[in-house]
């Protein structure tokens, strides 16, 4: 499909206070090249897939400015493990949209195995 997404875009889905837009495009390109093979049902699905793996990218740039940037969370994350929680929600929503409505095969290029 190839969506295109911008950094406005990727704020939607967090604001990420403090980074500055020249912070996020390395992080963005990677994200965007993450999901070059992969085939989506819908282009709202790959929009969000990118955004969120990017946020997922930014998280430890967000850790390094300090907690203020975490608008509302101050007291939740209070240290490195609390943050790779952060992290690890932004992946596994990016990976729910990558296998949404995907009912053949993964859209992630990875193999998965079944037995009966």
């Amino acid at each position: 499909m190839a969506a295109v997404v911008d950094i406005p875009t990727v704020r939607t889905f967090h604001p990420l206070g403090g980074v500055k837009d020249e912070e996020i495009i390395a992080h963005l390109n990677t994200a965007i090249r993450d999901f070059s093979r992969t085939v989506f049902t819908n282009e709202p699905d790959e929009i969000e897939a990118i955004c969120c793996q990017t946020i997922y990218y930014v998280t430890p740039i967000l850790w390094a400015k300090g907690m203020n940037n975490f608008a509302g969370y101050e007291t939740v994350y209070s240290s490195a493990s609390d943050i790779e929680k952060f992290q690890k929600s932004w992946k596994a929503r990016a990976d729910a949209a990558v296998n949404r409505g995907n009912t053949t095969t993964p859209a992630s290029g990875k193999i998965r195995f079944g037995a009966v």
